[in-house]
Parts: C-alpha cells; sequence; structure tokens
C-alpha cells in the first residue's frame, strides 16, 4: 500500500486527487496536513511512502508588500518540508510547480525551454524547484510538477470567470492564441501515474492539444445548446490589446510543445469537449439536488 501525506487539507487539488484515487483498490491511504502554522514540525512524517506538497501561494500578484509572502510560503516552507521529509525516511516528495516559472516571454514551451520568471510568484516556485531537487538521491526521490491552467468543476480563477461570461453572453471575440490547459482529472491521474512508477524529474503536464480561449467559450456555450458569435478582430488591434497584462492573461500565447517527446502524457482521459461535458453534468446534477 502507498501511503501519501498531502498538505493543503482544504485545497482543491488534494481534495480532488482525493476522490479520484478512492475509486481504485485499497492500494493507497490518504491523510492531509495543514501547513498553516508549525505544527506540523511536531509529525512524523516517517509513516509515508509519498509527500504530496500542494499547499502554496497562487495566482500573480504585482503588490510589492506580498513579496516576502511568496517567498515565505512557495520557497522557504516547500524547503523545510522536503527536508524533514527527507529526514524522516519518506521516499517521494512531489511538488506541485507552475508554467509561470517560464514567465511570459516564452509562448511556446519545450524540455529545453529555460525558466525566466518575470514575477515574484514564478521565482518563489523556481528557487524551491532548485532547493529540492538538490535533496534528491538513492533513497529520496524528487518530482517536480509544471502544470499550465487546472480547470475543472469548482475550480478557482480564469476558467470558471470564463464559464460563468460563457452562460450569460454569446459573443465573444475571435482571437486564435494558444495556451495549455489541464483537466483536474487529467492531473489526478497524471499524479497517480508518477507516484505508481516512482518517476521523479521535472514534469510539463498538460491535455493532449493546446486551445484558443475562443475554443474553450464556444465549447462551453455548444455543450449547453447555445450558439456564439465571435467577433473577429484585427491583427494590429490584438497586438496592441496584448500589451495589457489583463488581456495578455486571456488571449497571450502560453502553451507546451506537443510534439515534444519529453513532455510527458499518459493515456489522458478526457479532451476539451469530454472534459466540459463533465464539468456541466456534474453541475447539472448537483443543481437538481
Amino acid at each position: 500500500m502507498e501511503k501519501i501525506l498531502v498538505s493543503g487539507e482544504n485545497g482543491y487539488i488534494g481534495r480532488s486527487f482525493q476522490k479520484t484515487i478512492s475509486k481504485y483498490d485499497e492500494n493507497y491511504s490518504i491523510d492531509f496536513i495543514s501547513v498553516r502554522n508549525n505544527e506540523w514540525e511536531e509529525k512524523d512524517f516517517g509513516d509515508y511512502d509519498v509527500f504530496l506538497h500542494l499547499a502554496g501561494k497562487a495566482h500573480v500578484s504585482r503588490n510589492k508588500k506580498l513579496e516576502s509572502e511568496y517567498y515565505k510560503i512557495n520557497t522557504d516552507l516547500t524547503t523545510r518540508l522536503a527536508k524533514k521529509a527527507k529526514k524522516d525516511g519518506v521516499k517521494h516528495f512531489i511538488f506541485m510547480s507552475s508554467i509561470i516559472v517560464y514567465g511570459s516571454t516564452h509562448e511556446k514551451i519545450n524540455s529545453h525551454t529555460k525558466p525566466n520568471p518575470n514575477n515574484f510568484y514564478g521565482n518563489s516556485k523556481l528557487l524551491a524547484e532548485k532547493n529540492i531537487i538538490f535533496l534528491a538521491d538513492d533513497g529520496f526521490l524528487v518530482t517536480v510538477l509544471r502544470p499550465p491552467m487546472i480547470y475543472g468543476y469548482k475550480s478557482k480563477g480564469n476558467f470558471e470567470k470564463l464559464k460563468k461570461l460563457a452562460f450569460k453572453s454569446p459573443i465573444f471575440f475571435q482571437i486564435h492564441n494558444s495556451r495549455s490547459v489541464l483537466y483536474i482529472e487529467n492531473l489526478n491521474e497524471f499524479i497517480k501515474w508518477i507516484i505508481d512508477q516512482k518517476k521523479e524529474g521535472i514534469f510539463l503536464p498538460s491535455d493532449e492539444s493546446p486551445v484558443s480561449t475562443s475554443e474553450i467559450y464556444q465549447t462551453l456555450r455548444r455543450i449547453k445548446g447555445k450558439r456564439t458569435f465571435l467577433l473577429p478582430i484585427p491583427k494590429l488591434i490584438v497586438k496592441i490589446l496584448l500589451l495589457q497584462t489583463m488581456f495578455q492573461k486571456i488571449f497571450g500565447d502560453l502553451y507546451y510543445e506537443i510534439n515534444d517527446h519529453n513532455i510527458h502524457r499518459i493515456n489522458l482521459k478526457f479532451d476539451l469537449k469530454n472534459a466540459i461535458k463533465e464539468i456541466i453534468t456534474i453541475e447539472s446534477r448537483e443543481y437538481k439536488i
């Protein structure tokens, strides 16, 4: 049996992973631990085979007052947890980093692209990666995951905002951008595969193909049986708009190169259409209840 300790007891990914792994046989057990204070230092991690570190300070902020908090949580806490895990005898440490470590200067990313964070969120994640990879040896496997935008039922962030808008407005922009995304169930299966195969190193998981923001919007509406009217925008206007941070976050390019054999994928269960179908089905079922 694989005994897994997960940081972030109320986190979206952790609770979703728990639901997915519970569908399998009794080969896995999961416990959660809070790392909001220092009480975790008194806990013995030695009873666990895997430490899945999901807790962290997410989302990009330009508020300089928060900079030290990003490094305290994303860098220092991660390093301390990894050191304790190794000292206590945990065999495998898995860290949830982010595509954000590549910054916004790279639009197309492959396994040879060098990280180049341009904010303290990305830099705090990258520094944590370096610190914990340094700890790896034959008895302590370290795995770093750099997912793109994660979407799913009750996910937070830009996908949820886009979904709410899609259900209200039939009009949207037609912009041919490319963004890698990752459905939460695909991520859960990927983490399970990492644990089962005892994989170490840096991984760039994503859904099978990059998608455009307009495609996501249109798919959301189509599955609800709604038509969408996409308004084309001249390329020059798009270039000007992309200079704005918010527009860049929604319509800019940021994707993993799908023909790179080093970007690991397993048999992903859901493509965009099937993922959105499942999200809407779950929401409909809950609403009826």
